[in-house]
């Protein structure tokens, strides 16, 4: 359950979250939500073909529970360490079953850093009791304000919303957790676990190989973990995951998936 008051008190008079809280942890309970990924989600869909999976996907904006849904995984969960990310997920499923794809867009680029959301209170209205209560109660506060900028290609084309429309008719669950306390909440294995670009904040090594063997009984046998996902990889990241590699070779096998653009790293089970 949130805390209102601790999450009201995390946001400056201004409504803008207050970045010097966290110190060196850059996400907290109720840091604001991006309102689309900054990952190039199909280029992974297209290596690895997400149909009939069963998927556990970090949340962030929303975007990759709701596009691993219209790609055709059978089972998607989501964790993020933010209740905000839950709300503007909660937001856009409400949305999308409310609005034809313009409206969508439009929807989109008014929620960036809205800090009253008058304007689409019948999506609101729509949205889970709890989240509903949370987003009333932080009006005033920029929840969804996180990066720069709405990223216009991570915006569904005409075909993947008539995809989303037909695959998203409810609230897709949700786990509110850190990556590092993910495993205490799990239940069951995935055949996928996508992590987007988590361990970009994470400078331990050893920290990596804790979190991915805690992770190692939740994942299917031959199932993939995206362990990272950015625009390339720098020497130091890439020395970082070849010891990764080397702590983990008993029971996994680590590559680089490359495309201009992005790079991602992933984890497959093999033992």
């Amino acid at each position: 359950m949130y805390n209102i008051d601790d999450a009201y008190s995390m946001y400056k008079e201004s409504g803008e979250f207050d970045f010097c809280l966290g110190g060196a942890q850059v996400f907290l309970k109720y840091s604001p939500s991006y309102v689309t990924t900054n990952d190039d989600i199909r280029m992974i869909f297209d290596k690895l073909n997400p149909s009939g999976k069963r998927v556990l996907a970090n949340t962030g904006s929303g975007d990759a529970p709701m596009f691993y849904r219209a790609y055709g995984a059978k089972d998607v969960d989501s964790f993020d360490i933010s209740y905000c990310a839950k709300a503007m997920m909660d937001m856009k499923t409400a949305a999308i079953r409310k609005m034809d794809l313009r409206e969508y867009y439009k929807f989109i680029h008014k929620v960036y850093f809205a800090k009253n959301l008058d304007f689409c209170s019948d999506v609101v209205s729509s949205t889970p009791f709890q989240i509903r209560n949370f987003i009333k109660s932080m009006t005033g506060r920029a929840i969804f304000s996180n990066g720069t900028t709405v990223v216009e290609e991570a915006l569904p084309h005409k075909e993947e919303y008539k995809k989303m429309k037909k695959s998203i008719n409810s609230p897709i669950p949700f786990i509110w957790s850190d990556l590092k306390d993910l495993h205490t909440h799990l239940t069951k294995q995935y055949d996928e676990i996508y992590l987007s670009n988590i361990f970009q904040y994470e400078e331990s090594k050893d920290n990596i190989v804790k979190i991915l063997n805690n992770l190692r009984p939740f994942l299917s046998s031959g199932g993939n973990i995206i362990v990272h996902v950015t625009w390339f990889f720098r020497d130091w990241e890439l020395n970082k995951y070849k010891y990764v590699s080397e702590k983990l070779k008993s029971w996994a096998r680590m590559e680089v998936l490359r495309e201009y653009g992005q790079q991602v790293m992933v984890l497959q089970k093999v033992r």
